[in-house]
């Protein structure tokens, strides 16, 4: 998630309101305070807000929440004989773009930063790193009209901005900017321009502007253009640039797109009509549809009330509204979430921990208790990974028919994967001891999934011993008691691995993991291990728990009908029912006939 700094300072002038009202309402805007200094917060906001990246943004959501001002932020362009000519060579390569000028204002050294940041914050996620769009923002005063977005040969000079002047091929092979972005240009002869009537390189879209039209302090109108992939796409983005260029003072005006599938920018909010009653039910309140509409706008969003049904007027930059749904969180957030109340689900039922989760617990907090942090390795595996030790057969492995990765197989076995995540930590400190819980998968005919526990632990002196005595803690904390026989295991090393016996069957294998096989993970410390099935001790606790409920239903029958008097029957089997289902609703009958 993205993270923006934020002045306390700034935040005050914008909306009037005194710090400890801004700091407690922060959250309440869905930002996440990470830190901060004496005047400044960080803040964490959701990439579907990217107007929350600038202070003029978190100011607009204050103000609405602070009381000072409600309803949504008119956004008009007013028309400017401004025009920007498309030509068909970029309908193969980056096709649509929209811009606006933005005049009456002044660029100062705070605006410069905020306009950086916004920028980054949507070519990042809006953008998706520049591939879905770019934001291009621009000296107004510098660039001759009318602007031409068309293509030039990799041959074609200009100086990007904080570079000197060269030839588009040199600058992509070059430059930082050329290293991150060029790919985005394809391998084709000709690359994406905007050239000004002069024939000045105005922006080579999406890797760089030009140094000459970058806007500085001082800077007393501004281009922003947004060139992209799709038309809603660089439309939402130039939607945020919009609102924020005036928020700050600057007046927009519509620069005209010539071309079948480019337009001026629509700046106009969209209608969304609302069910009222569906408010209410997703919220769980009975909220009057006038309320709703004063919550709306505390969000900044126009709404009347009609009929039951609710008038919404989204602004285009809230483009993250999608439905009925979004509506109702923002009634929530204007309504105040301090004072919504939690409420219990009114069921008698209450919930148990599964026996079987009971058991990975005792595990868990036995093996932690030990030093051993748990490990989440992949279901998927390579073939080498799974198979890559002498002795290991892959004639049952479960492969994938498709695989979109390397991962093809499914594991077997929960040692590879530890004994990868040790090989991938040789440089982290010494001892290192790791588990993990988890399901394998068996082919032979048809699937199979088993559950198991494995254990690894590497420094200089680990042992068969120490594993053993690792394995047997975990054995007794479960109430149970493991022997172990001398075998030979793929990875052991030979003399020094046995399989594991419980209740006299063989549930897994123990060793010291062979020198070859460090040496093929490139391991540079001894490694003992074991792994053995976890599944007897599962269905042991889950056979044990539907006992105790097959007891405590007919426990609590019974007393259901000794509570009762005659007709006592039918009201006993349905307290029994309740609680012991089906033994419970017999015990309850027997009851009620003996009541009688």
């Amino acid at each position: 998630m993205p993270v923006v700094s934020l002045s306390y300072g700034r935040l005050q002038e914008l909306t009037g309101a005194p710090r400890r009202e801004i700091e407690a309402s922060l959250p309440h805007l869905g930002l996440d305070i990470e830190g901060g200094g004496d005047d400044t917060v960080r803040v964490e906001y959701s990439p579907n807000r990217p107007d929350y990246s600038t202070e003029y943004g978190v100011a607009l959501g204050l103000q609405g929440l602070l009381g000072t001002a409600e309803g949504p932020v008119p956004l008009e362009a007013a028309p400017s004989g401004r025009r920007i000519t498309v030509k068909p060579a970029v309908s193969k390569v980056r096709p649509f773009i929209t811009a606006i000028a933005a005049t009456g204002g002044r660029v100062d050294d705070l605006l410069l930063a905020q306009l950086s940041s916004l920028r980054e914050g949507l070519d990042a996620g809006l953008g998706r790193g520049r591939v879905k769009s770019y934001v291009g923002l621009h000296d107004l005063r510098s660039l001759r009209f009318p602007l031409m977005y068309g293509s030039a040969t990799r041959g074609h000079k200009f100086e990007p901005a904080g570079g000197k002047e060269a030839t588009v091929a040199d600058m992509l092979a070059d430059t930082e900017y050329g290293a991150r972005y060029g790919f985005l240009l394809g391998a084709g002869s000709r690359v994406p321009v905007l050239l000004d009537a002069a024939d000045r390189t105005v922006s080579l879209p999406p890797v760089a502007g030009s140094s000459r039209t970058a806007p500085r302090a001082g800077t007393r109108g501004l281009l922003a253009e947004v060139t992209g992939l799709s038309k809603r796409g660089v439309e939402d983005v130039l939607a945020v640039v919009a609102l924020v260029l005036a928020s700050a003072g600057f007046k927009l005006e519509a620069v005209d797109i010539s071309g079948v599938r480019n337009a001026a920018p629509d700046l106009a909010p969209s209608k969304m009509r609302v069910p009222a009653e569906y408010v209410c039910r997703a919220l769980g309140l009975e909220i009057p549809a006038k309320q709703m509409v004063s919550c709306l706008a505390r969000c900044r969003i126009g709404a009347e009330a009609s009929g039951g049904w609710l008038e919404c007027m989204i602004p285009p930059y809230r483009f993250d509204i999608l439905g009925p749904a979004d509506i109702a969180e923002e009634v929530a957030l204007g309504l105040g979430i301090g004072s919504l109340k939690p409420v219990l689900a009114p069921t008698p039922v209450t919930g148990r921990a599964d026996p079987a989760t009971r058991v990975l617990r005792t595990i868990s907090e036995t093996l932690t208790g030990l030093g051993y942090s748990e490990a989440l390795s992949p279901c998927l595996a390579t073939e080498v990974q799974l198979y890559g030790a002498d002795g290991r057969d892959a004639s049952a492995a479960v492969r994938v028919l498709e695989p979109e990765g390397e991962g093809a197989v499914l594991r077997d076995s929960l040692l590879p994967g530890l004994l990868a995540c040790l090989s991938s930590n040789i440089h982290e400190p010494y001892p290192q001891r790791i588990f993990e819980t988890g399901t394998v998968f068996a082919g032979d005919g048809h699937v199979t999934e088993s559950e198991r526990l494995c254990c690894a632990v590497s420094h200089g002196g680990a042992s068969y011993t120490e594993a053993k005595s690792v394995l047997q803690a975990v054995a007794a904390s479960l109430g149970d008691a493991c022997a172990t026989r001398a075998a030979s295991v793929p990875w052991m090393e030979p003399g020094r691995s046995a399989e594991i016996l419980v209740g006299g069957a063989t549930a897994g294998f123990i060793g010291e993991i062979s020198s070859r096989e460090l040496a093929r993970l490139r391991l540079r410390e001894p490694v003992a291990a074991f792994e053995l099935s976890t599944g007897g001790w599962l269905e042991a606790a889950r056979s044990a728990g539907r006992a105790a409920g097959k007891a405590a239903g007919k426990t609590a029958g019974k007393t259901a009908g000794r509570a009762r008097k005659a007709p006592g029957g039918k009201a006993g089997g349905k307290a029994g029912g309740k609680t012991g289902r089906k033994p419970g609703k017999a015990a309850g009958r027997a009851a009620g006939r003996r009541a009688k």
